[in-house]
């Protein structure tokens, strides 16, 4: 009888200091690449947030006076970055969450892979190429970015919890799989990756094995999110904001805002650009195909179906980036936990060949990014319209002003220093709140007016409401300054006529 061939097998690095190593460098290239941006001009929402964030106490809104969908730990670490110093804060803030996710992919890596150390740095180097690629919008420091490190960090505990040496380690590793979990979707609520891996092991076990040993894979996992979850909110409520305004912000509203979100034809042609020349989609098809490998495995009542779990996380983390309408860049980074994960299964039952085009996708993956990341435009040397419209309203405020941009673009309330009376920073909030404009208008009509009032244009743009908003506006402000893209008004009391729409409106800063 012949002797029966098998394919080489996989490398076992074994020692633990080529993943330490391996970790340590991808780290280091990464945070190096970030180095450059530290002091960027804030973006929109990151000016936003700060300005949220650095005023959160008991107020006549959400958070403090402002009103925003965001759950309560993200605008607690823009909290506590404005309080560190800003925006130099938030960018150090956003480089160490790269690191942490780095490490904990690599701990994903390891345990997910069986405890192969090239599992643990192929997981490590799927998440440092894709949140180091400027075509995922990494350099904004944003909820995606700021979750990642939990979900790789929830994931990684829930995987290690199967391979635990007593009942107490494993109860405590699903806590804390569920407490990283709640924290995700705390700072970013489409980011439930670790509840949707839960549930489908929960599931599985329930179909195989009953209901006893289904609930204890899922009680530790609800108890440490019930927990964390109770422990924020708690927090929120000190700091003013309850549980019922909450649950409008981050679950109800989107639902109210779904007649809103307009469809945006460009930017879903960038993001699915973006995701095919970055490598991504060629890595998660070659990874997805090689999970179903591993379906084998997962026969016995007592295994894990890691690749069901992976495939089931991918094509909700899908979902969740494509089938909005607004496809902004940095929503790719939700794909990044489960194409770590899809990438790390793939190494249980390594196939030579697939084995192989999955090193050839991941190598592409990386050289990719460092292309992307070396074509990138450096920080702008002068001010941006964004900038120079803020300057301008900060130079010339007095103690007392206040300003309104619509809509949008709070990074110019940030920069000004000025406070918003409105208590909606961003257009979405705004339109879906105030559909009709009526408080902003009736704002602007009261004593309690900002001085200051920043529109990208004719305010008719937005409709009937911005019609009858921009008579408001003609009626008590003239215009400052003109930049190409912003228009900054002046409340003036001696100022009773209509301005004119042709451009020919008084005072010019």
């Amino acid at each position: 009888m012949g002797s029966r061939r098998f394919p080489p097998a996989l490398p076992d690095w074994r020692p633990a200091w080529v993943i330490v190593a391996t970790t340590a460098g991808l780290g280091t290239v990464v945070g190096l690449s970030r180095l450059p941006f530290l002091t960027a001009p804030v973006s929109p929402d990151e000016g936003g947030f700060l300005v949220v964030g650095s005023q959160w106490s008991p107020g006549s809104a959400l958070y403090g006076n402002y009103w925003v969908d965001r759950p309560p730990l993200l605008i607690a670490t823009f909290a506590v970055a404005d309080s560190l110093g800003g925006s130099l804060a938030l960018r150090l803030i956003g480089l160490v969450t790269v690191l942490v996710a780095i490490a904990a992919a690599a701990a994903l890596g390891w345990y997910v892979s069986g405890r192969r150390a090239a599992g643990a740095v192929a997981a490590a180097w799927v998440v440092a190429a894709f949140l180091a690629t400027p075509l995922f919008g990494t350099r904004i420091v944003d909820g995606e970015l700021l979750a990642s490190p939990l979900v790789l960090g929830g994931l990684a505990a829930l995987v290690a919890s199967y391979g635990a040496t007593s009942k107490t380690r494993m109860v405590a590793l699903r806590g804390l799989a569920g407490g990283l979990g709640a924290g995700a979707f705390l700072v970013k609520q489409s980011m439930v990756d670790v509840l949707v891996v839960a549930f489908v092991l929960g599931a599985h076990t329930l179909w195989r094995r009953g209901l006893a040993p289904a609930v204890e894979v899922l009680l530790p996992v609800v108890g440490g999110a019930v927990a964390t979850a109770g422990a924020v909110t708690a927090v929120a409520a000190w700091r003013g904001t309850q549980l019922s305004g909450l649950w409008g912000a981050v679950v109800t509203f989107r639902f109210a805002a779904v007649g809103m979100l307009a469809f945006s034809g460009p930017r879903l042609t960038g993001l699915v650009h973006a995701y095919v020349v970055s490598g991504a989609l060629a890595v998660t098809v070659v990874a997805g195909l090689a999970c179903l490998g591993t379906w084998r495995q997962a026969h016995a009542p007592s295994s894990a179906p890691w690749g069901t779990a992976a495939l089931a996380l991918i094509g909700w983390e899908l979902a969740a980036a494509f089938a909005g309408g607004s496809y902004w860049s940095h929503y790719l980074i939700g794909l990044v936990p489960g194409v770590s994960l899809l990438v790390a299964v793939a190494f249980r039952a390594p196939g030579p060949v697939s084995l192989s085009l999955l090193a050839t996708c991941l190598v592409y993956a990386g050289v990719c990014a460092a292309v992307a990341w070396s074509m990138q435009p450096a920080p702008p040397t002068s001010p941006s319209d964004d900038q120079v419209a803020a300057s301008y309203v900060r130079d010339h405020a007095r103690a007392g002003d206040s300003v309104i941009v619509a809509f949008g673009h709070a990074d110019i309330v940030k920069d000004t220093g000025l406070g918003s009376p409105y208590p909606y920073l961003w257009a979405l909030p705004a339109f879906v709140k105030d559909p009709h404009l009526t408080a902003l208008d009736r704002l602007l009509r009261s004593p309690a007016a900002p001085r200051w009032f920043v529109a990208g244009g004719r305010l008719s743009q937005w409709g009937r409401p911005g019609v009858v908003l921009q008579r408001t506006v003609d009626h008590h402000y003239s215009l400052a300054l003109r930049t190409q893209r912003w228009e900054v008004l002046r409340r003036d009391q001696a100022v009773t006529g209509s301005l004119s729409p042709s451009g020919g409106r008084p005072g010019s800063g």
